[in-house]
């Protein structure tokens, strides 16, 4: 076991994706920051979360905070004694509020003169004392973009929480948060490992976390997705069109990374690849897949937080929803192309941009008349062209389906 080695895990409902790299991050940071204000310089530090825990770890701590001489200012010297030479009620004030006898004042010189001051030595305390304390506040003070209430506690959280690891080198850091206590006891996936086990450190914390198939660091799972996506799509001799940012949000919707694979009619085929590509990925955070030449396959890969699915109910499922979405997909494609866009201009004299500047058909014209200025300006000819048409046809997307004005 790692010495100086703080674990922490905070279980709960799930989180959503969004706020789970955010939310973690801070944590580690301010957490971080407390204690090498304190001087119990961490040396290492690693983060993971999953969509119902976050977890923390922080390597080398020090046994304790260091021993500290605390100087503390208190009246001028001419207000702390009389003129017997005896300390005055503000010098014996001072002082008691300082824990130290009136006669161990100290005379300090200052910008301002001459001012009376009390020394203390200060013993450092056991770093887990310090954590118990400084925990539980950075965690109840994490600024979720959203919070709730459950029970009858009166401090909001991002979700309920459900259990609590904190431990340095194996010791329990007490505290509590929520109405609920820390300890050395955690769960794998609510449904198919629910049986508590306990755990020593962070190997063992994510030792035990992966036999249940659980993959607590979010570069790991996301690595482990990514190679499982590749392998369902080489199968059918394809790869992932790429995504930006889906497999990111996969990887952050799931503990354990396990794909579900689907398929779709081929007759979907025929709508255009970005209304495909797009419904697949905004709807149901699918990934498609094409072949070397581009070609779409009849194929969906998404996540699923499980390792199997041997009744096939997960594929199912998904394969219900993704034929749904394909099919209004198909339905609001039909309807744009009723119309060309150009056809659609004379709708926007029905649609006021505002009660004083008129409709959008008069916001349109005032823009083409300001492209034709700037292009003048620039000497442009062939792009006056191209920019002014853009401009008459800028805000017709507002209207993406007039049956009133269709032939």
């Amino acid at each position: 076991m790692t010495s100086g080695e703080l674990l922490l895990e905070v279980r709960c409902e799930e989180i959503p994706a969004r706020m789970l790299a955010p939310g973690s991050r801070e944590l580690a940071t301010r957490v971080f920051e407390e204690l090498m204000a304190r001087q119990i310089s961490p040396s290492e530090v690693e983060t993971g979360f999953t969509p119902r825990r976050l977890v923390l770890v922080l390597r080398g701590l020090t046994e304790r905070e260091p021993d500290r001489e605390d100087t503390q200012v208190g009246p001028p010297v001419s207000a702390g004694f009389d003129e017997s030479g005896m300390p005055t009620a503000a010098a014996r004030g001072f002082a008691k509020r300082c824990g130290v006898p009136a006669g161990d004042l100290e005379r300090i010189h200052t910008d301002k003169g001459e001012y009376l001051a009390a020394r203390r030595h200060i013993e450092g305390r056991a770093t887990i004392d310090v954590l118990s304390e400084l925990l539980p506040r950075i965690l109840s003070e994490i600024s979720w973009p959203k919070t709730m209430r459950w029970g009858g506690s009166d401090r909001p959280w991002v979700r309920p929480v459900h259990g609590i690891v904190a431990l340095l080198d194996g010791e329990v850091i007490d505290f509590e948060l929520l109405g609920v206590h820390s300890g050395d006891t955690t769960v794998g996936h609510p449904v198919h490992s629910p049986k508590p086990f306990t755990v020593r450190n962070a190997a063992d914390y994510k030792r035990k976390l992966v036999r249940r198939g659980i993959v607590v660091g979010f570069e790991k799972r996301r690595d482990a997705l990514r190679e499982k996506l590749d392998e369902h799509a080489s199968r059918h001799r394809g790869h992932l069109v790429d995504e930006p940012g889906l497999l990111d949000r996969l990887a952050a919707i799931c503990g354990i990374p396990g794909v579900v694979e689907g398929r779709f009619k081929k007759e979907f085929l025929s709508l255009p690849r970005e209304v495909l590509v797009t419904s697949l990925r905004d709807h149901q955070s699918a990934f498609s897949v094409e072949s070397a030449r581009g070609q779409l396959q009849p194929v969906f890969l998404t996540v699923m937080d499980r390792s199997d699915d041997p009744a096939g109910r997960v594929r199912s499922g998904n394969e219900w929803v993704v034929d749904a979405r394909l099919a209004d997909a198909r339905f609001f494609y039909a309807e744009d192309r009723r119309l060309g866009i150009a056809d659609r201009r004379e709708a926007l004299e029905r649609l006021t941009f505002h009660e004083r500047l008129g409709s959008y058909a008069e916001k349109s014209e005032r823009i083409r008349q300001i492209v034709e200025v700037i292009c003048d300006e620039l000497g442009w000819i062939e792009e006056k062209r191209l920019a002014t048409r853009a401009a008459e046809l800028l805000k017709v997307d507002l209207l993406p389906r007039v049956p009133a004005l269709a032939p």
